[in-house]
């Protein structure tokens, strides 16, 4: 079948170029050789649809065959390093190209219905699509003619440019598309406390074809370094009202950072690689001088370069205890996607997976955990009532406390609303006994059997973490988004909370919602145009900032297609408004959008693209994303404003609000935002202007 021969050609030289592996070479270059000594290859070397039909030469041609062919011998031939190889690739590439741009089977313009190429080959033993135009063959023939233009167009610029690889320093907090074909070196030296990170962001281009492509970094005595290259996810929904929205052509933006794999370059195209480093709190204040590294393949050869890059670090160092309270729910259950979809909780790799997820959420600011894997309820021995089970529950909570960085958990909702309009009331998961049997049921805040469970359910769970010494770390979430005083959903919010109290008076509760509730330890208020008018908290209780789908328009969020700065200033909001926690939705929520790699779309509810998971589900492993690390940037620069605060309140008050001027209106410019961390830097140091020593 010829276009599986050539898939096959095309495949393998892929894989070549994507990981190096010499075997991909080896086989690509055996297919184009068996295809190159087929007695029954035409002269032309556009393919019968199949090289062992019976009928040749009496049968028909497939066009899509040889356009495919001609891409991938064009690529063989820049990937083998054997000269004689090399132009043997290119001379078919030439030859099939020139023959599918005649007469014989390029259509006339107005023909065709639009399409190139004429002649190509669905299936015949199917009768389907036989001697007709294909999508795909036009496809793969406008790709071999860019790849056989930027191959011509390099070889002349071969001679006159001695650097394979150009490095340039991005904006930390730029999104650099994959449509940018210009770019300019943003030289500017990081300035950070000790305990902070340094992120960095470098745009790599090359008048070549690169593959291999890694990065070194030499951190100048500094601390661990996470390299990763910034991979695009498409988001076909957008904020509304977003004036600063970053457009992009093909509405794909780069976020998750991929640290495990190497890159292929093609000439002309850029990548873009993150460096996150982070600074002891041990480190020498100074000026340190590191560089990195850029080493890739070409044509069998080795060629890199290398850029200096400077990180200022203060004599200012965060605290072990992070003050900042942040939650980004992560659903334990979906950990399946880090093995094809398919996980037990029974398997081992459900809890290596949950460590990885903590360990991930740790490095990034995360210090309390949502935990949805509820207490399992099981008979008693006689089979009159239910006990709660609590290994798996435990278990977690172990993986949480050792690797999570857990200062508080909030355990799992009760129940949520009865139906599908916001106004409804709130209704409550419950189980009884009934015959010898466990029956769970989904009743109103009316129903008598609601106080009884609640009463036996919280009454254990709260004795078993005073037990292990959990219950002053605990949090309890009733229903999600109650409305405001005198609704339905606040009643009937309440009616539960209360139950829930009285069982277990140890037990905080917490809920997200739009305004303070009564009987609410934790308001968790949705960022809003109220938030600067939003009454004290009483007297023990706490408010937390929380955004979601919303809000959108000018505020400020965590959404793919925002600018960065709009991420990093989400917790100089909780700051300015004195809120002493953050809660997201959407750590982990993969299964709402169509592939969570690539697609970000979400598939239930228009909801702008990244509000459903903030790192990305790799094999058996986790990625972070740019938006977390901005996020964990501004995270410190919470801690770093309370420092300030603990000194001198006006003066923390008066740098916050030259970046957060309202709840929807800020200073957005990175250049004055830097500018201000800068001052803030200099005010706990107390050393403006001094001269440093350079570390190299």
């Amino acid at each position: 079948w010829a276009r599986g021969q050539a898939w096959g050609l095309y495949g393998f030289t892929m894989m070549y170029q994507m990981t190096g592996r010499s075997e991909y070479l080896t086989q690509a270059s055996h297919v184009g050789n068996y295809l190159l000594t087929r007695s029954n290859m035409p002269e032309d070397l556009v393919p019968y649809w199949d090289y062992d039909c019976p009928d040749i030469p009496n049968t028909i041609r497939d066009a899509s065959s040889a356009s495919i062919m001609a891409s991938a011998f064009l690529q063989l031939s820049l990937l083998d390093a054997k000269k004689s190889s090399s132009h043997r690739w290119m001379q078919a590439a030439c030859k099939q190209l020139s023959s599918l741009s005649s007469e014989a089977y390029t259509a006339k313009p107005g023909e065709m219905g639009g399409f190139i190429l004429m002649h190509s080959t669905g299936s015949v033993p199917h009768k389907s699509e036989m001697d007709v135009p294909l999508s795909y063959a036009d496809y793969y023939y406008v790709e071999a003619l860019l790849r056989l233009k930027r191959i011509l167009s390099n070889s002349s610029l071969a001679a006159s440019r001695n650097l394979p690889i150009e490095i340039y320093q991005a904006s930390p907090m730029t999104k650099v598309l994959s449509c940018e074909t210009e770019f300019t070196d943003h030289k500017d030296t990081l300035h950070v406390a000790r305990g902070e990170n340094a992120v960095f962001q470098f745009v790599i281009t090359s008048s070549q074809d690169l593959y291999d492509l890694k990065a070194q970094v030499n951190n100048a005595g500094l601390g661990e370094v996470r390299t990763g290259w910034l991979h695009d996810v498409y988001s076909g929904i957008e904020p509304k009202d977003a004036d600063d929205m970053i457009v992009s052509p093909d509405k794909t933006f780069p976020d998750p950072i991929i640290d495990d794999h190497r890159e292929a370059l093609n000439a002309k195209d850029h990548k873009t690689v993150c460096v996150d480093i982070d600074i002891p709190r041990d480190a020498t204040p100074g000026l340190h001088k590191c560089s990195i590294t850029i080493e890739a393949q070409r044509k069998g050869k080795v060629v890199k370069t290398k850029k200096n890059f400077f990180v200022k670090v203060y004599p200012v160092t965060l605290p072990e205890e992070q003050q900042l309270k942040v939650v980004n729910w992560f659903d334990a259950g979906l950990c399946k996607f880090m093995n094809n979809g398919v996980l037990s909780d029974k398997d081992p790799l459900y809890f290596d997976f949950i460590r990885q997820i903590a360990e991930t959420g740790a490095r990034y600011g995360q210090n309390c955990w949502l935990m949805n894997v509820k207490p399992e309820i099981v008979l008693t021995a006689d089979k009159k009532d239910f006990r709660l089970d609590f290994t798996t529950y435990d278990k977690i909570m172990d993986i949480l406390i050792q690797y999570g960085n857990l200062k508080y958990v909030c355990n799992g909702h009760l129940g949520g609303r009865t139906g599908s309009d916001w106004s409804s009331p709130m209704g409550y998961h419950i189980t009884r006994v009934e015959n010898g049997e466990l029956v769970k049921e989904f009743v109103g805040h009316e129903d008598p059997k609601l106080p009884v469970f609640i009463q036996k359910y919280f009454s254990q769970l709260e004795a078993h973490l005073r037990e292990k010494g959990w219950l002053e770390i605990s949090y309890q979430h009733i229903a999600d988004e109650p409305e405001g005083p005198g609704t339905i959903s606040q009643q009937s919010w309440t009616a539960a909370a209360q139950m829930v109290k009285k069982a277990a008076p140890g037990l905080r509760t917490i809920d997200a919602s739009s305004q303070i509730i009564e009987d609410q330890d934790v308001s968790v208020i949705l960022l809003g145009g109220n938030i600067a008018t939003m009454p004290p908290v009483p007297e023990g209780s706490e408010r937390w900032l929380y955004t979601c789908c919303f809000p959108q328009g000018k505020f400020a969020n965590r959404f793919i297609q925002l600018p960065l700065i709009k991420t990093r200033i989400l917790h100089w909001l909780n700051y300015r408004y004195n809120e002493v926690g953050y809660l997201h939705w959407g750590m982990n929520v993969w299964h709402l959008c169509p592939d969570p790699n690539f697609d970000v779309t979400t598939t239930i509810s228009p909801w702008p693209g990244g509000d459903t998971h903030i790192i990305y589900p790799g094999y058996h492993k986790i990625y972070p994303s740019i938006r977390l690390c901005t996020m964990r940037d501004g995270i410190r620069d919470y801690e770093l404003l309370k420092m300030v605060e603990a000194v001198n309140p006006e003066k923390a008050m008066e740098l916050s609000s030259k970046i957060i001027l309202g709840a929807f209106e800020y200073n957005t410019d990175v250049n004055h935002f830097m500018g201000i961390r800068r001052q803030i830097l200099e005010f706990l140091s107390n050393r403006p202007n001094k001269q440093t020593r350079i570390h190299q």
